[in-house]
C-alpha cells in the first residue's frame, strides 16, 4: 500500500520546530528533505512525488489527526 502524508508548509514548521529547532534550521531541514525526496521519487517513479495517482492513500496531517489518518490507512488495508 502507498501512503502519502502531506500537511502545508506552516504547519511543517511548527512540528519541525517542536523537536528544538530554530525556525531558520527547521526550514532548512524542511527543504532540504523535501528536495531529496523529489529526486528520488522522480528517479524511481519519472513522475511528480506530489501526483495522487502514485498513492493508495493522501492523509493531509494538517487538516486531520494522527489518529484519525492512522484509522484510514487501516480501513484501507482491510478492504
Amino acid at each position: 500500500m502507498r501512503v502519502l502524508v502531506i500537511a502545508k508548509f506552516e504547519h511543517r514548521l511548527a512540528e519541525a520546530m517542536k523537536t528544538g529547532l530554530s525556525r531558520r534550521e527547521a526550514q532548512r531541514h524542511i527543504h532540504r528533505e523535501d528536495r531529496e525526496r523529489a529526486e528520488w521519487a522522480r528517479f524511481l517513479l519519472d513522475r511528480d512525488p506530489y501526483d495522487e495517482t502514485l498513492y493508495d492513500v493522501v492523509e493531509p496531517t494538517d487538516r486531520i489527526s494522527i489518529d484519525d489518518a492512522v484509522a484510514e490507512i487501516v480501513a484501507v488495508c482491510r478492504s
